[in-house]
């Protein structure tokens, strides 16, 4: 048998108009659906991170940027986080000394530099 609770918009609870948008796995008013931050609202073009939505100004000051490269992370493309402040592209997961990959459960953390086990013990 077929749910026949209505749709409801994830802000107002009011069934969505004809303009809903399915975004974040959930439905919204086409004017409810905002920037997390900066409360604009978003049309097709907009960045999710940690199940928030973003517009494009807000998306590169709230995500978190590699401390190797500086680009930010971005949904769905691995990362490491090796402190609350201190996250890595899986590529950029690098020894600093040796620039092999570091094991994430066995490194060491100076300076915001990564070093892997066998060079933190030499």
């Amino acid at each position: 048998m077929a749910d026949a609770t209505p749709l409801k918009c994830t802000v107002c609870c009011q069934r969505p108009t004809a303009c809903a948008k399915f975004a974040l796995g959930r439905f919204w008013c086409q004017n409810h659906f905002c920037c997390n931050l900066c409360n604009i609202a978003l049309t097709n073009v907009y960045h999710t991170f940690a199940e928030r939505a973003y517009c494009n100004s807000c998306f590169g000051n709230v995500v978190p940027k590699c401390k190797a490269c500086g680009k930010p992370l971005t949904q769905g493309k691995e990362y490491r986080k090796a402190t609350d402040e201190a996250y890595w592209h899986l590529e950029c997961f690098l020894c600093s000394k040796c620039n092999k990959q570091v094991n994430v459960s066995k490194f060491a953390l100076t300076d915001n530099k990564l070093i892997c086990a066998e060079c933190a013990q030499n």
